[in-house]
């Protein structure tokens, strides 16, 4: 895992830390988001998923501070945390899970070329040790990824 997120870093211009951080959110969507049995395979064929994705799920449980006031201050995770979560209690999980890791990836200070970075090489990392079948099946039951990979 340490080369992919050297590998983050050099492409991103994002320190180690940040880059870490943001592979563990994308991580912790990925097991979140695809069904349990696709996600087992995650943690198994690619080395060091399930502990960034368990560092993603511990970072989330952590309170964050309310916004004091504002039109979306009592959302939380942001405006884009905010959209995710109504766009996700209307339209299902899947899209709104998306929105709000978009949200705190761009909290964490992405720009979306980042974003679509860092998930292209988390994409091709997986197809490297897991295989194209597993990935395709990943991104088969993810569509909102397919707009963050190039």
């Amino acid at each position: 895992m340490e080369e992919l997120i050297a590998r983050l870093s050099e492409k991103t211009g994002l320190d180690p830390a940040q880059a870490t951080q943001a592979a563990t959110t994308i991580f912790d969507f990925l097991m979140k988001a695809t069904p349990p049995e696709i996600a087992e395979q995650l943690k198994q064929y690619v080395p060091g998923a399930e502990a960034l994705a368990s560092e993603g799920a511990a970072a989330a449980a952590v309170p964050e501070p309310e916004p004091a006031g504002g039109l979306f201050g009592g959302f939380g995770g942001g405006l884009m945390g905010g959209i995710g979560n109504l766009v996700g209690g209307l339209v299902g999980g899947g899209l709104g899970d998306a929105m709000a890791t978009l949200g705190k990836l761009t909290e964490q200070g992405l720009d979306m070329e980042q974003i679509k970075t860092i998930t292209t090489e988390i994409i091709a990392h997986a197809r490297a040790t897991a295989g194209d079948e597993l990935v395709d099946k990943v991104l088969g039951s993810i569509p909102a990824l397919g707009q963050f990979v190039k």
